[in-house]
């Protein structure tokens, strides 16, 4: 499947694991050229950056989005790395689980927070 990713520079939320791991992959096969991987796990971080062996120029940025804070850092972040940025794909998520009788507000706010306020740069 081509995505059109040729060339541009890309924000990966969830970049450490599982879809957002695989998004980076696919995103080197489509040839971007450079890649903003976001997640809260270093050591994920380092695996995947590792792992493109140079395929190409990554920058990595560990924060945790729950934290309401982060999303202009990381855009501040990459915009000081590459001034041009061509697209966000947001695949950061939570396995957090709550049911809708009972759940814990904070449970349901982190939850929001990470799966959408979070790709609101």
């Amino acid at each position: 499947m081509k995505m059109g990713l040729t060339g541009r520079v890309l924000i990966i939320t969830g970049a450490a694991s599982g879809v957002g791991a695989a998004i980076t992959r696919m995103a080197v096969t489509e040839a971007a050229r450079a890649l903003v991987l976001v997640d809260r796990c270093a050591a994920g971080l380092d695996r995947i950056a590792t792992a493109l062996h140079g395929a190409a120029d990554c920058a990595a940025v560990r924060v945790d989005l729950a934290d309401r804070t982060t999303p202009p850092l990381v855009a501040k972040a990459a915009i000081a790395r590459f001034p041009r940025i061509g697209g966000l794909l947001h695949a950061a998520g939570l396995t957090t689980r709550g049911l809708a009788l009972n759940g814990a507000q904070d449970v349901w706010d982190q939850l929001f927070d990470v799966s959408a306020r979070a790709g609101c740069f």
